[in-house]
């Protein structure tokens, strides 16, 4: 009856959205009742094997890259627990990772055939999400917000349609759904 909702643009564009502000906002705190949305995500999908298989690949990805720039000191984190390493980016980054891959297939497919326009939405909505984030009281920018924010900007340009290339690409490897 509800299989496939997950799926719906407004459903996971509200979705991500509410686990954004959670994340953003509660960090940590909030990871139990992200982790319960995530799961909720899955089990309203069509597709939840490839959906999973894709959501573990982008996350991946960018909780390793964001665990870089934090080690690099571009990024830092203020631990919300003493078993956090502040070599690391945070616990509720990775899940807020997680619900980013769940939008490439469904809101945010919108851009998989739209190389140029893919590379000016990374840029802009990248280093807009993390200056926001950073105003919020998430993160803050060692090196400055412009510097920061130009250099997120510049990476989401190229990661944000690398992003949908390889999610295209794990669809058609292991969906025939699409």
């Amino acid at each position: 009856m509800f299989s496939g909702i997950s799926q719906n643009v407004w459903v996971n564009l509200i979705g991500f959205n509410l686990i954004w502000i959670l994340s953003i906002t509660y960090k940590n705190e909030a990871v139990l009742i992200v982790s319960l949305f995530l799961l909720l995500h899955l089990l309203l999908h069509t597709d939840p094997i490839t959906e999973a298989f894709i959501l573990a690949i982008v996350t991946l990805l960018g909780y390793s890259l964001d665990s870089v720039m934090t080690l690099l000191g571009v990024y830092w984190f203020e631990n919300n627990s003493p078993n956090d390493l502040r070599i690391f980016a945070p616990l509720w980054l990775a899940l807020l990772w997680l619900s980013f891959a769940a939008t490439l297939r469904q809101s945010l497919s919108f851009f998989s055939n739209k190389l140029k326009l893919s590379v000016i939405a990374g840029a802009f909505s990248g280093g807009f999400s993390y200056f926001a984030a950073a105003n919020l009281g998430a993160v803050s920018f060692p090196l400055g917000d412009f510097v920061t924010v130009l250099m997120v900007a510049v990476i989401w340009a190229f990661l944000f349609p690398l992003l949908l290339i390889l999610t295209s690409f794990i669809e058609r490897a292991l969906c025939t759904e699409y």
